[in-house]
């Protein structure tokens, strides 16, 4: 994967910012793809633009401030597993093209008779899925139930005994990249959250200085002020380490570094977004638990990613586990 410049950054995220700052329209997905934001992870020979986490992180952030980044993390993750393990397979060209949507479907599956078994739950809706198992990659299609997550995005319930599966490569890379790409998944749910609590906040201190109580505006509260002084640090200081931490791991890390670094800062992001959207709400009274109100999407879709690769506790605990070290990555990422 190709590490930002600063140049390229400021670039993807105006661009970005002038998308968001748009009117939505109702082909969402066609315009994310027109950008080339859903496949920027797929190799250049593949279609894409070789990117990495830095700028997946980027464009779910951006996209997230107008509630609009649905389904970035999803895609990018589908495009990194397939740039590492299977660069030239169906499915890249699926979703470089934008044919059908391809996503990452992680859970317990299991190889029965030669067929895939089991059944994945709260998936992201896709038309392909992704689905590692016994060391090997597999395209999966069909099968599907679909629901309504708690944001009012679209999921899926993928029954793989009624799914037509095809075998994309063999060998413990699939399972090699599948920890890489969990993690990598984790930095860009994590930017994601934390625009979303820096929306909260800017909206909140807005309430702050407009609303009246008393015949002065709540801004003037000094017990309101201290809560929104809180939030801001919270925030501050996850910001500082989701950036240090997508910093380091664009131009490649070893697995148990970037593990680290991702559970710690997914972690961080959880826990700031939580607490602003309390905090929020706490500040907003009645208004912000509206469902017409400003703060309404913002904290369903903070609800609904929160638990996605990891609550605060299990990424904690992951965390505990990994020994301190600290290598750079020499293997073949480096040239997908």
């Amino acid at each position: 994967m190709i590490p930002l410049d600063p140049d390229v950054s400021r670039m993807i995220a105006d661009s970005v910012a002038r998308h968001a700052a748009g009117q939505a329209t109702a082909d969402h997905l066609s315009s994310l793809q027109s950008q080339g934001w859903l496949h920027c992870a797929l190799p250049e020979a593949s279609g894409g633009l070789g990117f990495g986490v830095d700028a997946a992180a980027l464009i779910a952030g951006g996209l997230a401030r107008a509630c609009q980044a649905e389904p970035v993390a999803t895609c990018f993750m589908a495009a990194r597993m397939l740039a590492l393990v299977a660069p030239d397979s169906p499915p890249a060209a699926d979703l470089a093209s934008g044919r059908r949507l391809v996503a990452l479907a992680d859970g317990r599956v299991r190889v029965d008779g030669g067929r895939l078994a089991g059944t994945l739950t709260h998936m992201p809706l896709a038309e392909v899925y992704l689905v590692v198992a016994d060391d090997a990659l597999f395209a999966v299609s069909g099968g599907v139930e679909q629901g309504t997550r708690l944001d009012g995005m679209p999921l899926a319930t993928l029954d793989l005994q009624h799914a037509e599966a095809t075998r994309l490569s063999q060998g413990p890379q699939a399972a090699e990249a599948l920890r890489q790409v969990r993690a990598e998944g984790r930095l860009v749910v994590a930017a994601e959250l934390l625009a979303h609590a820096e929306v909260m906040l800017d909206i909140t201190l807005d309430h702050m200085r407009t609303r009246q109580q008393f015949g002065q505006s709540l801004g003037h509260f000094q017990a309101l002020q201290h809560k929104a002084a809180d939030l801001y640090g919270a925030a501050l200081l996850s910001r500082a380490v989701l950036d240090a931490a997508i910093a380091r791991a664009a131009p490649g890390l070893a697995p148990d570094d970037l593990d680290r670094l991702a559970c710690r800062a997914k972690a961080r992001a959880n826990d700031a977004a939580m607490a602003m959207a309390r905090g929020a709400i706490q500040m907003f009274g009645a208004l912000g638990i509206t469902e017409e109100g400003p703060l309404a999407p913002h904290v369903r879709r903070v609800l609904a990613l929160v638990p996605l690769l990891g609550t605060s506790a299990e990424l904690r605990r992951a965390y505990a586990r990994i020994g301190r070290v600290l290598k750079r990555n020499t293997s073949k990422d480096q040239a997908a």
